[in-house]
């Protein structure tokens, strides 16, 4: 007779060795940093073979060690409990991945609870690097990029739908205006030279402090009352926008070639301060003041 029960509890403990293996070199790895990298990011600064800088680093070293010791012993048990339920949810649920996968991702790396205790006078969210799964917005990937992590885009989207959703000015720069449209149900253009064939170099060569292209702003707008022109420069670092606007925002600037270049709250969502800008003032700030007006309007709306 087939032992079908018995060979369900062997994957199971197989799961459970496989994710304790996980948290060990997971360990094992953050003890290296402790032992490593921190006590030299805290010699910098000294003079390289002083007595200084060697005391400072030895007993930094010392430390990593006494704070590794406990946090691996917790990290091991946390882990070993969540492949343990893992495991039940596995076998309870009829053998389905999905639900004891969850519980052993979260076991590994741990998980964030945003609440609205988190945001209290604004949110500033910047873009970088990876960008958000087209999934999101109910699309398939169609080109190659890199997309950011789900602890990553979980904890972004989270914080721009709290958000939106308590009032709390808010300000997405390049991938954090991207977020906060997807967030609030839009879609976006994957990759702008692979869609929009007479689109301008949006990603453009160069330093950042360079200005790329010009916009348009639209009248009556949040962002034409803050940088008070119809018509301003700005840099361009992105090869994806916004496409299909939520229902709650607007297009507040385009590009020559129609790319969306800003948005913020609609008329009838009545947001005190929600905006986004496709562009980096934060490299220009410093040189224009038109880009410094963007940050003050943002920290003026914070503090009311």
């Amino acid at each position: 007779m087939h032992n079908f029960q018995g060979e369900c509890l062997i994957g199971t403990q197989n799961s459970f060795l496989a994710q304790l293996r996980k948290a060990v070199a997971v360990v094992m790895v953050l003890s290296m940093c402790h032992l490593t990298v921190i006590p030299i990011a805290w010699g910098q600064g000294k003079e390289e073979g002083s007595t200084e800088a060697t005391e400072s680093q030895g007993g930094l070293g010392v430390a990593s060690v006494l704070l590794t010791i406990p946090y691996g012993i917790v990290k091991v048990v946390y882990a070993g409990l969540g492949a343990i339920i893992g495991g039940f949810a596995y076998v309870l649920t009829g053998f389905d991945e999905k639900p004891a996968k969850k519980i052993w991702d979260t076991s590994l790396r741990g998980t964030y609870v945003i609440t609205p205790e988190h945001l209290k006078d604004g949110l500033l969210l910047t873009g970088s690097g990876p960008d958000l799964p087209p999934g999101l917005y109910g699309e398939r990937q169609r080109f190659r990029y890199r997309v950011m992590s789900q602890q990553r885009y979980e904890f972004e989207l989270g914080m721009a739908r709290l958000a939106a959703d308590a009032g709390l000015p808010t300000l997405g720069i390049c991938g954090g205006m991207q977020a906060i449209n997807v967030a609030l149900g839009g879609s976006l253009v994957q990759d702008i030279p692979s869609q929009i064939s007479a689109a301008l170099p949006h990603r453009a060569p160069g330093p950042a402090t360079r200005l790329s292209h010009s916009i348009q702003v639209a009248p009556r707008s949040l962002l034409r009352r803050i940088v008070g022109q119809a018509k301003i420069r700005v840099n361009s670092s992105h090869h994806q926008s916004v496409n299909r606007l939520a229902s709650s925002l607007v297009a507040s600037a385009v590009a020559p070639d129609g790319i969306i270049e800003a948005i913020e709250a609609n008329a009838s969502y009545r947001h005190p301060f929600l905006l986004g800008v496709q562009w980096h003032p934060e490299f220009l700030y410093d040189r224009y003041a038109i880009q410094r007006r963007l940050f003050l309007a943002f920290l003026r709306a914070a503090r009311a």
